[in-house]
């Protein structure tokens, strides 16, 4: 089986939270749609991963999973499948565009 791709929102919510950028942190809707999605492709996790962040000025989408291929990947607003490696960057990224 290949690696899995990392999933894990929570360090980028809580730093989030520390910057006091407004956001949810919510089970991403297709994870919802469609649960078995991972076990049909033989991994541990959802392609987009379970979860999904919102930011809430500018109709910001922040997922990450097999989709992004681990990394960070924000769309809506200015952002066009932009993607980060580190959550420092991201919340670089949404300081420097307008929201």
């Amino acid at each position: 089986m290949e690696k899995e791709d990392e999933v894990d929102l929570s360090v980028l919510h809580q730093k989030l939270i520390e910057e006091g950028i407004e956001h949810s942190y919510e089970q991403h809707p297709a994870a919802v749609r469609e649960p078995d999605a991972a076990a049909i492709l033989g991994r541990k996790y959802h392609p987009v991963g379970s979860h999904q962040i919102r930011i809430k000025e500018g109709n910001i989408s922040i997922i990450r999973g097999m989709a992004s291929f681990g990394l960070f990947e924000l769309y809506g607003g200015r952002f066009d499948c932009d993607r980060f490696d580190i959550e420092e960057d991201v919340i670089e990224a949404l300081k420097g565009k307008e929201l």
